[in-house]
This record gives structure tokens, sequence and C-alpha cells, in this order.
């Protein structure tokens, strides 16, 4: 899945669950940015590439989201 799509898929989830969901960025360096879910934050890859699966799995473990809900 690439970046773009992960985002998209975090922002429909939140709206699902009512919770808050932030993605900034211009608050990560280079071609980082970082997503607020629920209280929770991690540093996200913003690219055209695809997001390898272990890496979509550790950021939505720091997320609290089961990766299978996206």
């Amino acid at each position: 899945m690439k970046t773009q799509e992960f985002i998209r898929r975090l922002r429909k989830l939140a709206r699902r669950k009512g919770v808050e969901f932030l993605f900034d960025k211009a608050a990560g360096a280079g071609s980082h940015g970082r997503v607020w879910f629920d209280g929770r934050v991690s540093t996200l890859i913003v690219d055209k590439r695809e997001l390898k699966s272990g890496t979509m799995r550790s950021i939505c473990e720091r997320l609290g989201v089961d990766p299978d809900e996206l």
C-alpha cells in the first residue's frame, strides 16, 4: 500500500471510531511527516513508493491500530 493510501485509510478509521486524526507533513524533517491518531503519535515517510508491510505494522502498533481494520 502506498503512503497516501495508508493515510486515507487511517483518516477513515478515525472517523468511524470518532477519534482525533491529524497528519502534518511540516512536522517532520525532509520526506517525513507526523501522524496523530487518538492521542498517539508516529513518524511516517511520505513518498510515492510502497509502504513496506513491516513498517506499516510498526506504525499501526505505535498508533494503537489493528492493521486488519485498515
